[in-house]
């Protein structure tokens, strides 16, 4: 299955291409970049979980010498070069991805607006100092009361009204409930162009990334561990994680057919995955050099 994956990523993404541009700040390196890098992907690919982990099944040997090359890096390698990569290379990446996808027709565009959500999430505990500012705090004068009050030329619109269901178990039995729900929206798109069911549709679409992005990359995937404590290396991780993720996915839906996917869960794919890890010939299945020649 690993094979597999592999080749679905090169001819789909041209994925060795985009491995080859990553670049570090070392000097001199031993092992290169993209092996590191690769090392990394991998640990999230299989969920490994830890650094140690995937750095004890690249310590058997000649396992995983056909896609990070035969000079394997340890644990201490992976997090410090991962702090002096440049993020915006796997940002490039991300991008790239992503617009394969749309290519692809697997990002359908049903209204004329995509929406793009900027939020926070605390992925684990940080000290003060290593916390840079994402974006600056507005002005006192701009808030009143714990509400913003809007600029001029701010659409507000009224609010809408919901009805929701809730199943609990109560005295043995579960029982439905029903409570109602009020929302305030507010836009700066005029109603001609946003509708306030198109608007209502994107805000609750929000609760969606929550719960199956940020909710099942924590609870299955290691998005609240911190592999490393630098800045840099944390999000570099990060991005990898989310690449990781989404080719993942991409492949479970996409290449597998419907018979596969009734028997095995992304979960389960990606068990299957690290047990590939060990069946994978000698052949490199990346179209790169993983491994410099010596001094």
């Amino acid at each position: 299955m690993m094979r597999r994956f592999c080749a679905y990523l090169e001819k789909v993404f041209d994925f060795s291409r985009h491995v080859s541009g990553l670049v570090d700040a070392r000097q001199r390196p031993r092992i290169t970049t993209a092996a590191v890098w690769l090392s990394g992907f991998l640990m999230a690919v299989t969920r490994a979980g830890s650094l140690n982990a995937i750095a004890g099944v690249l310590r058997v040997p000649r396992r995983l010498e056909s896609l990070v090359g035969s000079r394997k890096p340890s644990a201490d390698t992976i997090a410090r070069v991962f702090a002096r990569m440049d993020a915006a290379v796997l940002r490039g990446m991300l991008r790239a991805v992503n617009h394969q996808l749309k290519r692809n027709k697997l990002l359908p565009l049903k209204r004329p607006l995509r929406f793009a959500a900027l939020d926070g999430h605390e992925f684990f505990s940080l000290t003060k100092a290593l916390l840079p500012a994402v974006l600056p705090a507005p002005p006192y004068r701009q808030w009143r009361g714990g509400d913003r009050v809007l600029p001029r030329g701010r659409r507000l619109l009224s609010h809408t009204r919901e009805c929701i269901t809730k199943r609990q178990y109560r005295n043995g039995s579960r029982q439905a409930r029903e409570e109602a729900r009020q929302w305030y929206w507010a836009t700066t798109i005029s109603p001609s162009r946003l509708p306030v069911e198109a608007l209502w549709e994107a805000a609750h679409a929000r609760w969606e990334i929550e719960n199956d992005l940020f909710h099942n990359m924590s609870t299955h995937w290691s998005l609240d561990h911190c592999y490393a404590h630098e800045p840099t290396a944390i999000l570099n991780f990060i991005l990898t994680l989310f690449l990781a993720f989404l080719l993942v996915q991409t492949f479970y839906h996409r290449n597998l057919k419907p018979s596969l996917r009734a028997r095995f869960t992304v979960i389960g794919l990606t068990d299957e995955l690290r047990i590939g890890l060990g069946t994978l010939g000698p052949a490199c299945v990346w179209a790169i050099t993983l491994s410099l020649p010596g001094p």
